[in-house]
């Protein structure tokens, strides 16, 4: 029982080592954060320009100005954000799941 033991032991400690550091884990999360911003970034600015455009051909007030509106933009949560909005031609990193113990 003792001999099973050991090479469990050895393939949940390597499946260890290979997770990774502190600092990496801070580095992914520091990268999703940019992306986040940049993606929120250029999704105010696209609804700006949009909302210029439509400004120039109608009242502010009016209807159909408000029908392209960006009122949910600033409210909408950060997951709606990224997938309304992101250009996903990036995928997140991945990383990789622990082994269940034998």
């Amino acid at each position: 029982m003792k001999a099973a033991r050991v090479p469990a032991f050895q393939t949940q400690a390597t499946a260890f080592a290979a997770l990774p550091t502190d600092g990496e884990l801070d580095a992914l999360k520091q990268e999703a954060t940019s992306r986040k911003l940049a993606t929120h970034t250029q999704a105010v600015t696209q609804q700006q320009v949009v909302m210029g455009i439509v400004g120039t051909v109608n009242d502010t007030r009016s209807a159909t100005y408000k029908m392209f509106g960006s009122a949910g933009l600033d409210s909408a949560s950060d997951a709606r954000k990224y997938k309304d909005y992101a250009v996903h031609d990036t995928p997140a990193p991945v990383v990789a799941p622990v082994p269940p113990a034998a």
